[in-house]
This record gives C-alpha cells, sequence and structure tokens, in this order.
C-alpha cells in the first residue's frame, strides 16, 4: 500500500532534489496522519488550502475535533496564503488562522471571495462561473464532471489567482486539465453503458458521488462498494444507508479487510456487532 505522504527521510530527498532541477513550487497533500506525526515540521508553507472536513480516519483520531486540530497544524505555520471552503460546516474553525499574506475563500456562499454563481454539469465535463472579489467574473470549462470536481476547481483557481496568475492562464490550465485516475475515471467499453470509477471512501464523498452522478444518468444507478478492514467502523453503517436510498442497485464487494474478517465487516458498526 502507498502511502499519501512519504516517510520524512523520502520527502526531504524528493525536497532537495527538486530544489537542485530549480522547482519553485511543491503541491503535497498534507494528510492528518503526517502532520500530527510531525513530517511536515520544518517545512516551509507558503500557502496552505482546506477543501472541507468530514468524517474519515476517526480510528486515528477518535473524534472530529482531533481530526480537525491535526489539520489545523498545517494553518498554524502562518503560510503567506490561505484559501478555504465557505461552504463547509468546520469553515468557522479554520477562518479563525490567519495568514501571513492574503486569505481567500471560495464557494456558492455569497460572501466568497471566490463565489460560484453559475454551475451546468455534463457527462463529460463541467461549465462554471466565478465572480472573484465581488468584480471579475471568471468563465471556466473543464472536462472533469461533478460538482465535487467544480469545488476542488474552485480552490486551484482561487490559489491561482493569489500567486497572481493572469486569468486567461487559469482558464487555460483548467480548460486543459484531463481526467484524474481514480476520481471519476470513466472505463471505456462496447456495453453502451458508464462506467465510472472513483476513489470516495468516506460517507460524504460517497453521496456526492452518487448525487451527481443521478444528475447525469438517465437509466438505472448501479453501485458496487466496500469497506476497508482495520479503518473507521462508525462510517460503515453510513455508507451503507447512502448507497440504498440513492443507488438503484448495489453490489457490495470484499475490499481490501487487511486484520478483520471480511465477512464481518459488511454490517459492522462502531461496537463491532
Amino acid at each position: 500500500m502507498n502511502a499519501t505522504v512519504p516517510t520524512v527521510a523520502r520527502l526531504f530527498s524528493f525536497f532537495q532534489t527538486a530544489q537542485r532541477e530549480g522547482v519553485e513550487y511543491v503541491i503535497l497533500e498534507a494528510t492528518s496522519h503526517a502532520l500530527s506525526q510531525h513530517k511536515f515540521d520544518g517545512v516551509p508553507i507558503e500557502a496552505a488550502v482546506m477543501t472541507n472536513l468530514t468524517q474519515d480516519h476517526l480510528d486515528y483520531h477518535k473524534t472530529m475535533e482531533a481530526y480537525a486540530a491535526a489539520k489545523a497544524k498545517l494553518f498554524e505555520k502562518k503560510p503567506k496564503y490561505i484559501v478555504l471552503n465557505r461552504d463547509d460546516e468546520w469553515f468557522e474553525y479554520f477562518d479563525k488562522f490567519t495568514a501571513s499574506g492574503e486569505k481567500m475563500t471560495y464557494g456558492t456562499n455569497p460572501e466568497a471571495e471566490a463565489h460560484l454563481t453559475h454551475v451546468k454539469l455534463y457527462k463529460k465535463g463541467t461549465e462554471a462561473s466565478l465572480l472573484i472579489d465581488h468584480q471579475t467574473h471568471l468563465e471556466l470549462a473543464t472536462n472533469l464532471p461533478g460538482e465535487f470536481n467544480v469545488m476542488n476547481m474552485s480552490a486551484a483557481v482561487s490559489l491561482a489567482y493569489l500567486l497572481g496568475i493572469k486569468l486567461e492562464d487559469i482558464q487555460e490550465g483548467v480548460a486543459n486539465l484531463e481526467a484524474i485516475p481514480g476520481r471519476f475515471e470513466r472505463v471505456e467499453n462496447k456495453l453502451g453503458i458508464d462506467i465510472i470509477v472513483d476513489y470516495a471512501h468516506t460517507p460524504d464523498a460517497l453521496e456526492k458521488l452518487l448525487k451527481t452522478t443521478h444528475k447525469i444518468t438517465k437509466g438505472r444507478l448501479t453501485l458496487v462498494f466496500g469497506a476497508c478492514g482495520d479503518r473507521d467502523k462508525t462510517k460503515r453503517p453510513i455508507m451503507g444507508e447512502l448507497a440504498a436510498n440513492l443507488a438503484d442497485r448495489i453490489f457490495l464487494t470484499d475490499e481490501e479487510s487487511y486484520n478483520e474478517n471480511p465477512d464481518e465487516i459488511p454490517g459492522n458498526d462502531s461496537s463491532g456487532n
């Protein structure tokens, strides 16, 4: 299994190589595990982006408050730029942190500095409009479908804007972005059906995936999913209920069971019953 954040030795070896090659920026997913394990100690943070905080990794953090506190370690470093999702229920928690430079919010909330005013979903892409700083309209078109991709795109656009990248270059970059493996990835086939692979492994991600898929699906929606062993058990019944309510048919599969008996995973809850 590959770790999202490598060991400290490999991470800093990569930084050294990047610096030697003249790289100016490195983009990393700063996981809560890596932050709580001090993997980023000593790493200067130019910009910190928070997309959202939803139930995950409670097998490690135990509570959402502890999970948020781990993520907050990135913002405690007082980065030059901070970008926050104005729509997220944990927004106020992270909004208390200040940037040494500028802070920007994005989302459908009218108070967001990058206000998402229009979204048009298609099977193989999305169109969206952003009103930046209440005065600059930015029309965007991307190959990535789904409202969740629009939100992620808005976060990236907000940071690019803060970094001083020209608006036309931002539009071009968004338009040229190809599909991301495992993220609403289409599987080409000769069956005449749409097959989508997505990494959704939390209740929030699964709900957004299914609701987005419903909006662009004319027929029945079939879901193939499972639950990983040795991970947060409390999210399993939540994801099961979402699947039952939002999919027309479900195939529950054996995923990576690790040290758990796979026969006990589907119906498991927080008490282990």
